[in-house]
């Protein structure tokens, strides 16, 4: 096992916003899950997060504009994937201004401090 370290944010852009930073001990393979968790807790976990992926793989899929007949035909065969973690909203939102222009990035700054007051 491994400590995991994480970053938990309430009320997150509000004024009553609080975070703390949380340590656990993270299994690392699918014995030592079983072995901290139980095998009906793994089991059942990980059938949740799989049906949310899959939800959240056909609803992006229609979003985008896929018919509903060719969601229904890629969703037969879909398995689920490992992705790298997400970037932070702060990260996301430096990393997309870093790419912006001078020009725009004058603007954005001008609208946030804006929103600040």
């Amino acid at each position: 096992m491994a400590k995991e370290s994480i970053k938990v944010v309430a009320n997150q852009g509000k004024e009553n916003e609080v975070s703390a930073q949380i340590v656990i001990e993270m299994p690392q393979t699918l014995k030592e899950l079983v072995e901290a968790f139980g095998e009906e807790i793994v089991v059942a976990k990980l059938k949740q997060k799989v049906h949310i992926d899959a939800v959240n793989c056909a609803r992006t899929k229609l979003a985008a504009g896929t018919k509903p007949e060719d969601v229904v035909k890629f969703m037969a065969t879909w398995k689920p994937e490992v992705i790298g973690p997400k970037m932070s909203a702060e990260d996301k939102a430096l990393s997309n201004f870093t790419k912006l222009s001078p020009e725009a990035r004058k603007a954005v700054l001008n609208k946030l401090k804006d929103l600040v007051k």
